[in-house]
């Protein structure tokens, strides 16, 4: 694209191709209305041709995207805060929902499955590469037992509907969790440590752009929405997460966009730049490998990013669902990749990092953690 005079980066055209959904979905529907005039937008009969007539689906030939909500009233302002950069999806650009889930998963006792999960939180569960990531879990293992904490609980109960029509014996819990709001997030965690242990958390992908604001809470959107909820999910579930003989997995959902150019340590949430999302992303692999050298016997951390559709994005999360936690390399980052001919694979590669670097990183976490949660007097965890 450059080379034709082109200077986007891949996060403004991944916003451009979600507008142009947007922009097709609402013309569809005008038109199916009874005699409605004919509603139209650029690109319309492309955008059909790829779409076919279903404003839902997801073209296999485009970059990452997924489906756009059809809700009414409050989503619909959400959806023009998405190109404002107030709201979007994560790597897949996902709605104008926040990504605001997770996923934990379990399995039932006497499974077969040949994973290492025991019990699995999932975040991004109600839409995108969460809801492909349940579906294809079910299919490795109808025993697991999954939890979607999700921001909207509508679109959640909708994925669990969606579950148990395909796996009827599934046990499918939901929370609710937005984790641009640390309050959300301390809700969730004890309502979450109710459970015996979590053997696997996988996160969603957060905001995904360059542009930011300011929270409720006081912190950059993208940082808290990408990092810091997370972050804070997880050190609340550490008794969960270390109960276990065998480590217990999480995977972050990082981005090829992570770029180390992106992140400084004396702004390290981003205020002053304008690549919010790269430095987050940046970020979650620093997080990633100091969690891992703070608690490598009991739990393990895991970063990956992903292409193309959700069900394709999900390739790098199942692989690793199926390995030994204690067997992989928490230097890697793990790529969810699809071959021109359709096959999908995951590759390795090594996170360009500096452990010196990620152990400052680590610190500032912890206090800002701190400073946070004295702030709402909650429950702080001193390890």
């Amino acid at each position: 694209m450059t080379e034709r005079g082109h200077d986007r980066d891949v996060v403004q055209c991944r916003v451009k191709v979600q507008e142009l959904r947007n922009a097709y979905r609402k013309a569809r529907e005008a038109n199916g209305h009874s005699g409605a005039s004919p509603a139209t937008c650029h690109f319309y009969k492309e955008l059909d041709a790829i779409l076919g007539g279903d404003p839902t689906s997801t073209p296999m030939t485009t970059m990452d995207t997924s489906e756009p909500s059809t809700a009414r009233g409050e989503e619909e302002k959400e959806e023009e805060n998405a190109r404002k950069g107030a709201e979007a999806g994560g790597d897949t650009l996902e709605s104008p929902d926040k990504c605001s889930q997770e996923l934990f998963l379990s399995q039932e006792e006497g499974s077969q499955s040949r994973s290492p999960v025991g019990r699995t939180n999932t975040r991004g569960g109600s839409r995108g590469i969460g809801s492909a990531l349940c579906k294809r879990l079910l299919q490795e293992d109808a025993g697991v037992r999954l939890c979607l904490a999700c921001r909207s609980m509508q679109k959640a109960a909708a994925t669990k509907a969606m579950l148990l029509a395909t796996h009827p014996a599934a046990q499918v819990t939901l929370v609710r969790l937005d984790v641009s709001s640390l309050e959300s997030v301390l809700r969730a965690a004890s309502e979450i440590q109710c459970r015996k242990a979590i053997h696997m958390l996988s996160t969603a992908e957060g905001l995904l752009t360059q542009e930011d604001c300011i929270t409720a809470d006081g912190l950059q959107a993208v940082f808290e929405t990408n990092l810091f909820g997370h972050f804070i999910l997880i050190r609340q579930l550490e008794p969960l997460l270390c109960c276990l003989e065998k480590p217990s997995l999480l995977i972050w959902t990082s981005s090829s966009n992570a770029r180390k150019s992106a992140f400084t340590l004396t702004d390290y949430q981003h205020s002053k730049g304008n690549e919010s999302y790269s430095s987050s992303k940046y970020a979650i692999d620093l997080a990633s490998v100091a969690l891992n050298k703070h608690f490598n016997k009991q739990i393990r951390f895991f970063t990956k990013s992903y292409t193309l559709t959700p069900y394709n994005g999900a390739e790098a999360q199942v692989w690793l669902f199926k390995q030994k936690p204690e067997s992989l390399d928490a230097l890697m980052k793990y790529h969810s990749c699809t071959s021109p001919m359709g096959k999908n694979y995951v590759e390795s590669q090594k996170m360009d990092v500096e452990e010196e670097t990620t152990e400052i990183f680590y610190q500032k976490l912890l206090e800002l953690e701190k400073h946070v949660l004295a702030r709402l007097n909650a429950p702080f965890s001193p390890k």
